[in-house]
């Protein structure tokens, strides 16, 4: 259960900060949507592990 709300917090984190870095820093685009996701690869990975 820990380990579910770490990734759901890590995943949270890579959402939005790569959201902002998108937003106010446009020439960093791929590095910004490749956080956005690696946000949702740990999203999908907090639902398989509490599926479980």
């Amino acid at each position: 259960m820990v380990f579910a709300i770490l990734t759901f917090i890590v995943a949270f984190l890579h959402v939005v900060g790569g959201a902002v870095v998108l937003h106010k820093f446009p020439r960093y685009k791929m590095m910004a949507i490749s956080m956005i996701v690696l946000g949702f690869v740990y999203g999908g990975l907090t639902v398989a592990v509490t599926g479980l």
